[in-house]
């Protein structure tokens, strides 16, 4: 693993006792762009003056991930102290809404491969799953489970149009979608395009 390019650059393989970090580190975020790292309580923390971190589940480093995060959202339980939070979380996982989490634990977030009414694409756990309240009700608006949408786990990849400018046509191919939930990769390696042909490879959800 090489190592960071600068000593403000966030290197997970750092240790307190061999070689003792600055206060703050930073890591660059393919989805929120800059993190800031407290160096002694791995907390990702607010950067004053910037934009504040995206309202959506964080994919971070193992080490990170090991502490809460009250500043932004990961893949994990939602914890409040007194109106104060204390990990932000990830809102699919309350009331046990997200059947990912609670089998793998804190993994995402994750791609998965759903269809309906015969159309297929990847979304988000996320965008898939919701949380419950004590109240029965959704914890977000966009709950493509509770939609009918359902999880395809019989293949790796989606279909997706490709256009030919030249010959003006439109060809079909599949693409392989990355960052996929765990189970894809327990259910074997070989996978085939096309529709599912039994109820075995899809995972339904009643509302």
């Amino acid at each position: 693993m090489a190592g960071p390019r600068s000593q403000t650059e966030f290197d997970p393989s750092r240790t307190p006792f061999t070689n003792p970090a600055p206060r703050y580190t930073y890591m660059d975020h393919p989805e929120a762009g800059k993190l800031k790292i407290d160096s002694d309580s791995l907390m990702v923390v607010p950067i004053p003056g910037e934009q504040s971190y995206p309202g959506r589940p964080l994919r971070l480093p193992d080490k990170l991930m090991q502490v809460d995060q009250p500043h932004v959202h990961t893949c994990g339980r939602m914890k409040v102290d007194n109106r104060r939070t204390i990990n932000k979380g990830c809102w699919c996982t309350e009331g046990g809404g997200c059947p990912i989490f609670i089998q793998y634990g804190p993994v995402g977030p994750v791609n998965l491969i759903v269809e309906k009414e015969g159309h297929v694409n990847s979304v988000r756990c996320y965008h898939q799953y919701t949380g419950i309240t004590e109240q029965g009700r959704p914890t977000s608006q966009t709950h493509y489970a509770l939609d009918g949408f359902n999880v395809l786990t019989d293949r790796t990849t989606i279909p997706e149009r490709i256009y030919d400018p030249v010959t003006r046509a439109t060809t079909v191919r599949q693409t392989e979608v990355p960052e996929l939930a765990p189970f894809y990769r327990t259910n074997g390696s070989k996978k085939k395009p096309g529709r599912p042909k039994g109820s075995k490879n899809r995972e339904k959800h009643a509302d």
